[in-house]
């Protein structure tokens, strides 16, 4: 006969459940009506609110689902998985990229802050919960997504400590040691860091995430299978890599109770963020695939590969992203697995199935496979294939063979973590650095092509990167959203062509069909006399002989009748603060878009030669000179230009003529401008700031020159006023303060020439030149 005690303990679990289950009809009328007013508020173009609500919605019908089960967390568990995923979200944090970067990750950032449908894959769940983010910390939008990255990827970590204490049979100091340093481990290794430093890795975080819910919720049997089918559809609108590892867990689940027809609810509200796609189509110009862009992706799907295999693939490049940490991990996994099999000792049935096996085969090659050298990125399921590989180590851990001496159980764990420590340290191995130089200068590229965009202007970009960037530049500058973005390798496809005719029917095409550089000279053709159209390259194809350009430094500028622009006006458009002069630590695209500026001022500096325009010729080719100072053919062009007494006379006229002039038409803008913001008059503001700026420009880069000149012909004391003036000007002008440095130095005054040294390092961080100088000072003997 029962007890008392056992009849109250039984009354209070049947309470508690009954109060569990109003509660879950709360979370499914909460999910149902915020997913409803979600999508009302997305399709009325309140994005961020719109999909914050959704993403609640979501959150509630997990809830209703019974997804709280598959927390596992005891009070150790929860302390060690809070210290590993804190260290690893600090690192993250520090390391993270501000912007976006290389490849497609500008189209992600594009996505979220503009809800624009770019180039498949695509994945709309991570959309949602980055514009639901931006919309609650609306004053870090531009830079937030790193860190929204960082948060999930520790939350991740998080669960992966779970996962792997989970493996033991019984809990020691020594496991609990084991797993945090491999959990550390896994997250130094290049995959995770890379999804946890880059906006775009919020696809591979997110998707491990709800692959780890669903893998658990899945053994608890039949009670759960609702919510791993709506995880399912989840992690099909996360990434198509994902949702066929959601696929795998459920057909090789060995619970197998029931199956779609009685869970289809929960998985079309798994799919539902597709809808986004649907919302979303055309909305933002141009749009990829048109009005159908489901329909585009299945027909091109095919070629879409392949040019991803001739292009964007190599075993390398596969290689150097997976980084040495990982192929240590596996030798070691691989060791140790072996070791117990010498011994006798192979892994249970609880341990490693044959389904775990195959799904880190299957993640192991879709992450090879899918890498991308444009972005240097694996595919998304690389983060399970790391984990399982250290999960499988743990397990073999756990099961090692006893013995006496070196193998000893003792023994064998502490060789284990040992192991563990060297594979932490394989991570400051020669390109496996957790520090990128630089990284900036992407998106700077992308505003300076933006900023040089004015109306019925149509800049044509030849490579994915630029392309997005531009699109995503576009939206951070309000001022540029007329002007017109093309995409070369678009020029064929009729979906895209249809958008421009539909949205510019004036712009004419009069060919769609054919090699790209054929239709794009149709295009400048028929279209030169009212568009000015610039393609984004530093100079033409050889091949290339009509229509003619006009070089303007990062692009190539076609546009016939009188009202052309002056090229050599747009040397002045561009920001160079943010570019890099030293090129020693720069990784590959850096430098091949570094190239594009030396080579643009150059041709530059060619053309203005022939026009005998010299000192704004003496301007390209300095400037070429400041991005690439072991660059011979600039500097011999540069000596012959100072050599030749008739030019510089008369670049030293037009100096002279600026610095009398510019002083006087620079105070009249001051004048305009504050009468145009009392005015409230936004656009003349705008237009007589950026005049004001390139007015300054050219004063500070004539005032520099000039002082050169008068260097040269011994007028020592001007050149110095003029050097003076010049970095009060333009403080950001590096090359005059070195030259004010140099000169304060010759003249005794070292407080002077420190001063002007630190404000060189101030603006470059990384300038050699003028850390030595200054370290030379600072050395220097007191008499």
């Amino acid at each position: 006969m029962r007890n008392i005690e056992e009849l109250a303990a039984d009354e209070a679990e049947i309470l508690q459940e009954e109060n569990w289950e109003r509660w879950r009809g709360i979370f499914l009328l909460l999910g149902w009506g915020l997913g409803f007013w979600g999508w009302y508020l997305f399709a009325h173009e309140h994005l961020g609110s719109g999909a914050l609500a959704i993403f609640l919605s979501l959150i509630f019908l997990a809830l209703r689902w019974n997804a709280s089960k598959a927390v596992r967390v005891t009070k150790e568990s929860f302390w060690l998985g809070i210290a590993a995923g804190g260290a690893l979200f600090t690192l993250y944090f520090l390391t993270a990229l501000p912007n976006f970067y290389w490849g497609q990750d500008p189209a992600f950032w594009l996505a979220i802050q503009a809800g624009g449908v770019t180039e498949p894959v695509w994945s709309p769940l991570s959309y949602l919960l980055g514009q639901a983010v931006c919309f609650l910390f609306p004053a870090q939008a531009f830079s937030i997504l790193p860190q929204l990255s960082a948060a999930v990827m520790a939350i991740v970590v998080f669960f992966v400590v779970q996962e792997f204490l989970s493996q033991f049979k019984s809990n020691s100091r020594l496991n609990s040691i084991l797993v945090f340093v491999a959990c550390v481990a896994l997250g130094l290794t290049r995959p995770f860091w890379n999804a946890g430093t880059m906006g775009i890795g919020l696809v591979s975080a997110l998707g491990l995430l709800l692959f780890l819910l669903q893998r658990h919720l899945l053994q608890l049997g039949k009670d759960y299978t609702a919510i791993s089918y709506f995880l399912l559809g989840l992690l099909w609108a996360t990434h198509p890599l994902w949702g066929l590892m959601g696929i795998l867990s459920i057909g090789l689940d060995q619970n197998k109770n029931t199956g779609l027809k009685q869970n289809w609810v929960p998985l079309l509200w798994g799919l539902s963020p597709y809808l986004w796609i649907i919302l979303r189509t055309e909305k933002i110009f141009p749009s990829w695939g048109g009005k159908r862009p489901f329909v585009e992706i299945l027909k091109e799907c095919l070629g879409l590969a392949k040019s991803h295999f001739l292009t964007d693939w190599s075993w390398i490049g596969a290689a150097q992203a997976l980084g040495w940490e990982v192929g240590f991990l596996l030798v070691l996994a691989a060791l140790l697995g072996l070791f117990n099999m010498a011994k006798g000792v192979g892994i249970s049935k609880k341990g490693v199935s044959s389904a775990d096996f195959w799904m880190w085969l299957f993640c192991g090659v879709g992450a090879v496979f899918f890498y991308s050298d444009s972005t240097d990125y694996l595919g998304v399921t690389s983060l399970w294939f790391v984990a399982a590989t250290v999960g499988f180590f743990i397990i073999s851990f756990d099961r090692r063979a006893s013995g006496t001496g070196l193998g000893s159980k003792r023994n064998v764990g502490l060789l284990s973590i040992a192991g563990i420590f060297l594979a932490c340290g394989l991570g400051w191995f020669p390109g496996q650095s957790y520090f990128r130089s630089e990284y900036f200068f992407p998106q700077q590229h992308a505003l300076n092509l933006v900023r040089a965009l004015g109306p019925q202007t149509a800049l044509v970009c030849g490579d994915p990167f630029e392309f997005n960037a531009c699109l995503d530049a576009r939206w951070m500058e309000p001022s540029k959203e007329s002007a017109f973005i093309f995409n070369k390798s678009y020029l064929d496809k009729r979906w895209y062509v249809a958008q421009w005719i539909d949205h510019e029917p004036d712009f004419f095409f009069s060919t769609i069909t054919g090699p790209t550089d054929l239709i794009l000279k149709s295009v400048i053709l028929n279209n030169r006399d009212v568009w000015q159209i610039q393609w984004s390259r530093s100079e033409l194809p050889m091949d290339w002989h009509e229509p003619k350009a006009d070089p303007a430094v990062l692009t190539q500028l076609f546009q016939s009748g009188s009202g052309a622009v002056d090229p050599a006006q747009f040397q002045y458009r561009y920001d160079l603060s943010m570019v890099p002069v030293n090129r020693v630590d720069l990784d590959a695209r850096s430098s091949r878009y570094l190239a594009r500026y030396i080579t643009g001022f150059k041709r530059m500096g060619e053309e203005l030669m022939g026009q005998q325009r010299y000192s704004e010729a003496i301007h390209a080719y300095d400037r070429a000179a400041r991005l690439d100072p072991l660059d011979q053919e600039v500097l011999t062009t540069l000596s012959k230009i100072y050599s030749q007494h008739n030019i510089l006379e008369a670049a030293q006229l037009d100096y002279e003529a600026i610095v009398k002039s510019h002083p006087k038409q620079i105070d009249q803008m001051m004048k305009s401008l504050d009468e145009a913001q009392k005015q409230g008059d936004e656009t003349k503001a705008t237009d007589d700031l950026g005049q004001l700026v390139k007015l300054n420009n050219e004063l500070a880069e004539a005032q520099y020159q000039l002082s050169k000149i008068y260097n040269q012909q011994g007028r020592a004391e001007e050149a110095k006023k003029l050097l003076e003036a010049s970095v009060q000007v333009n403080p950001k002008q590096v090359e005059a303060q070195m030259a004010l440095g140099y000169s304060m130095q010759k003249a005794g005054d070292w407080a002077k020439a420190e001063e002007a040294f630190r404000s060189v390092i101030a603006v470059d961080t990384q300038n050699k030149e003028a850390q030595v100088q200054l370290w030379k000072l600072l050395n220097k003997p007191k008499r």
